[in-house]
Parts: C-alpha cells; structure tokens; sequence
C-alpha cells in the first residue's frame, strides 16, 4: 500500500510505496520517530495462504531501510500494536500456540504467554500506559474488558477482568480504559453508555 508523511497543513514531507505487503489484513499501526523516520507493523502474503506478521522501517525521506518477520503465519486474524517498550502482537503463528508475544523496538521476542481461553479471544486491543487493554468476546454477544501487563511476571498474561457487558468499543483515557457500553432500558430501548474503568 501507498504511505504519504504531511505536515498539518498538508505538505508532504515524504511518501512510500512497498509492494511487498498485502492488501489483506494491512497495516496494523504506524509510528513517525523525531527524526522523520516511519515505523510500520502489517503483514505480508507468505506460502499457504498464510499472512506473516512483519516490521517495516523506512527513512524520513521514505526509502525502505529494513524489513523483519515478527511471527510467521502470525499476520492473519492477530493484532499488532507498538507499546512503550516496543511491540505487542496478539494472535496465533504457524508454529505457535495462540497467545502473546512481545517483542522490543527491534523486533526481537522479549517474552511470550499462552492463551489459557481458545475459545474466546479479543476482538480489540489498545495500548493504555504500560499495559494492554482488549474486549474478549463471551457466549451470547457479550464481551468482558481485560489488562494485559507487558512487563513484569506478569506479562503477556490477563491480569484483571471486568464483569460480563455488551462493550462496543475501548479507548485509553488519564482515569484508565474507557468502554463504550450498550444497554437496554425497561421498555426495551437501546443506550449507549460512557464506563471508564481505573487502572489497578
């Protein structure tokens, strides 16, 4: 896919082209360092059908310096996220259990935890602080928020649950995770609440 860098009034500083990556599963998140210089996580078209998790590196001036496989087999049906420690994928490789990896700025596995639930698995991941946050789909349409520190004994691991609700979306907030929730009220009309859940 094409990549352009602008200012805020829409100068173009700098732009991108891999032909490499697969319009699939795509880019999962980007981030532009001080410098000028673009860091992306995505996937490309591997043998079997199967998509590998990868790490693109590019100059300010948009020219590609390098390129790492993540986890092979890992860039279908999995999320990939950059923490403040360095890379956080969620998902299942094609030698590896499901569960998630973490890896430093380089790409380079730091740690891995199994998924003790494979039947049910998060349908969205955020970054909040140190932690990741995620809705796991339940039985019934329901979904639970989860923290999953990064660091630690920890890491990797689902180190808090939130009682079972309808959450539609997450997002990080300075009071913790933020869940857009819906709810029905006695005469059976829809509603969409703001639940903001503390940080431990």
């Amino acid at each position: 896919p094409w990549w352009g860098h602008f200012t805020a009034d829409g100068v173009k500083l700098a732009e991108g082209d891999d032909m490499i990556w697969s319009p699939g599963p795509g880019v999962t998140d980007a981030r532009f360092e001080k410098d000028g210089s673009l860091r992306l996580l995505g996937s490309r078209f591997a043998v079997l059908g199967r998509f590998d998790s990868m790490l693109s590196s590019y100059g300010p001036n948009g020219v590609l310096k390098g390129r790492r496989t993540l986890l092979e087999g890992g860039g279908e049906g999995g999320a990939t996220l950059f923490t403040p420690q360095g890379i956080a994928f969620f998902g299942r490789g094609r030698d590896a259990g499901l569960g998630t990896y973490l890896f430093d700025r380089e790409g380079r596995m730091t740690g891995k935890a199994p998924w003790a639930d494979r039947e049910h698995a998060p349908s969205e991941l955020i970054v909040d602080g140190d932690d990741l946050a995620g809705l796991v789909d339940l039985p019934g349409g329901a979904k639970e928020v989860v923290r999953i520190p990064t660091t630690g004994p920890a890491a990797g691991t689902v180190a808090w649950r939130s009682p079972a609700l309808v959450g539609l979306a997450l997002a990080a907030s300075p009071g913790g995770v933020t869940a857009l929730v819906e709810q029905r009220d006695g005469e059976g009309r829809y509603a969409v609440q703001v639940r903001t859940f503390a940080r431990p």
